[in-house]
C-alpha cells in the first residue's frame, strides 16, 4: 500500500514538472528565473521524498511476502507431518476421531494461507514480477497440499463409518454367543431340543460369525500396514467370540458321538423261574432211574 502511494505522488510529480515547463515557455525574463527556481525546489523535494519513503514501501511489502511465505510454509510442513509420518489405527475409533480433528485444522490452516496468497497476489502491480511468480507458485502449492488432506479426510470417514459397523455386528455375534454357550453349558436349562434342532441354529448363525472374524483378519492386515497395534477393546471381543463359538460347535457334536449304549437285561423274576424249571426237571430225572433200578 504505500509503495503505491509513494508511486502516485511521483506521477503528481512529473505532472506538475510537465505544466510548469509548459508556463516557462509562455514566461521571459525575471518571472522564467522565478518559475524556474520554483520547479527546480520541486524536483528536489519530491527526489528527497522519493528516497525515504519507498524504502520503507519496499521493506513493508518485503516484510509482508515473507510473513506470507512463512506462514505458507508452516502449513506445508504440518500437513506433510500428518501424512508422511504419523499414522492412525484403524481399530481404534478415537484414534480416528482425533485423525479427522487433526484434517480438519490442518485444513483451515491452507486455506487462510491460499487466501493470503491470493490477496497479495491482487494488490501486487506487477503480475509478471519475480515476487508474483512466486506467489503464485505458493498458492498452487498449497491448493495441492490441500486436494491430498481432503481426500485423506475421506478416507478416515470412511474407516470411521466402516469401524462403527463392524463393532456392532461384532456385539451382535458376542451377545448370541455367550447367551448360547451359558445355556449349554447349564445342563437343568438346556431345552428339549434334538441335536438337529441345535446345529440348524449353528447353520444360520455359522456364516455371520465367519463373516466377523474375517473382517478381524482383516483389520489385522491394516494395523500392521499402519505399523499399530489392534485396539484392546476389539481384540478381547474377538477373543471371547472365538472360543465361545469354539465351545458351542463342540457341543454341537457330542450328541452325535457320544451316544451312550445300553446293554440288554433279562428281569430276574424270569431267571428265577427259569432256574426252578430246571431244578424239578433234574429231581424228576433222579426219580425216574431210581424207579428203572428198583424194577
Amino acid at each position: 500500500m504505500a509503495l503505491m502511494m509513494v508511486r502516485a505522488r511521483q506521477r503528481e510529480a512529473n505532472e506538475i514538472s510537465a505544466l510548469g515547463r509548459v508556463v516557462l515557455r509562455s514566461c521571459g525574463g525575471a518571472l522564467a528565473g522565478a518559475v524556474r527556481e520554483q520547479l527546480d525546489a520541486h524536483q528536489l523535494r519530491v527526489r528527497h521524498a522519493a528516497r525515504h519513503r519507498f524504502p520503507e514501501a519496499t521493506k513493508n511489502t518485503t516484510v509482508t511476502g515473507s510473513a506470507t511465505g512463512v506462514a505458507a510454509e508452516n502449513a506445508l510442513r504440518s500437513v506433510r507431518e500428518l501424512l508422511l509420518t504419523t499414522s492412525a489405527n484403524p481399530s481404534d475409533h478415537t484414534s480416528l476421531a482425533i485423525r479427522l480433528s487433526l484434517v480438519k485444522a490442518r485444513e483451515e490452516e491452507l486455506g487462510r494461507a491460499i487466501r493470503e496468497a491470493e490477496s497479495q497476489l491482487r494488490a501486487h502491480g506487477a503480475p509478471d514480477s519475480q515476487e508474483a511468480r512466486r506467489l503464485r507458485s505458493e498458492r498452487d502449492e498449497l491448493e495441492k497440499a490441500q486436494a491430498s488432506l481432503s481426500a485423506h479426510g475421506e478416507y478416515v470417514k470412511s474407516k470411521l463409518t466402516a469401524l462403527g459397523k463392524y463393532t456392532t455386528r461384532l456385539d451382535a455375534a458376542l451377545a448370541w454367543a455367550m447367551e448360547t454357550r451359558a445355556r449349554l453349558a447349564l445342563a437343568d436349562n438346556v431345552p428339549t431340543a434334538t441335536p438337529s434342532d441345535l446345529d440348524t441354529v449353528i447353520k444360520d448363525k455359522e456364516t455371520e460369525i465367519r463373516e466377523v472374524l474375517e473382517n478381524y483378519n482383516n483389520i489385522e492386515r491394516e494395523c500392521v500396514a499402519a505399523k499399530q497395534t489392534v485396539s484392546p477393546e476389539v481384540r478381547e471381543r474377538v477373543l471371547k467370540l472365538k472360543e465361545d463359538w469354539s465351545f458351542i460347535r463342540d457341543s454341537s457334536r457330542k450328541p452325535q458321538d457320544e451316544v451312550p449304549v445300553k446293554a440288554s437285561s433279562t428281569p430276574r423274576a424270569s431267571i428265577e423261574r427259569q432256574m426252578d424249571s430246571e431244578k424239578s426237571e433234574s429231581q424228576l430225572g433222579k426219580f425216574f432211574w431210581l424207579s428203572v433200578a428198583v424194577t
